[in-house]
């Protein structure tokens, strides 16, 4: 079977269908939920309306400030496992940087220079400079459903949890499929 003409890719609105058929699929062959709650577009809410942001997030995450290097970024999500960080800064959110922007982002500045130099100046260059500034936010009482419709809306893979102006956590997708399995599983 070709698709390769039928508009179904990364990030296209067709992927993210095909990926809820799946979803749906799964869920109705695990018994979890029936054909009539996937054809009436509710399984998400049957699978997952108590769930909470609260109850799954990752609580008091590491942090970063936006002056700390890329390289000190870098080797603090290496060391801990972990693929992004808040940015903070006096105790206010400003951004967020994951290994990707470490990875993908170079300020222009820097294509076309000596490599050494270029080196250089990146063992230098503020996390700032290639930090998600303002990110997309969610309530720890939200629910993972609003959560998830936030990251599938705005194509990303993390949300930052707050309380009122306070950084409380982070809930990343990984955390929400953990949720979705505990649920088919019990």
């Amino acid at each position: 079977m070709n698709l390769g003409k039928t508009g179904i890719g990364p990030g296209d609105a067709n992927t993210h269908r095909l990926g809820a058929v799946i979803l749906a699929s799964f869920l109705a062959y695990a018994g979890t939920i029936g054909w009539v709650e996937i054809l009436s577009g509710q399984f998400e809410e049957a699978a997952m309306e108590s769930k909470r942001v609260r109850d799954w997030m990752t609580a008091n995450p590491i942090i970063i400030s936006s002056n700390c290097t890329l390289p000190e970024a870098y080797w603090l999500m290496v060391n801990n496992k972990i693929r992004r960080l808040p940015v903070v800064d006096q105790d206010i959110l400003v951004g967020i940087v994951t290994l990707e922007d470490l990875r993908g982002k170079v300020p222009a500045i820097l294509i076309g220079m000596d490599p050494v130099r270029a080196s250089d100046m990146l063992t230098k260059l503020p996390v700032r400079h290639v930090m998600s500034e303002n990110p997309k936010t969610i309530a720890a009482e939200a629910t993972l459903v609003e959560a998830a419709r936030l990251m599938l809306k705005f194509k990303i893979s993390t949300l930052p949890v707050m309380d009122g102006t306070r950084l409380a956590g982070i809930i990343t997708e990984s955390d929400i499929f953990r949720a979705l399995v505990k649920q088919i599983d019990s």
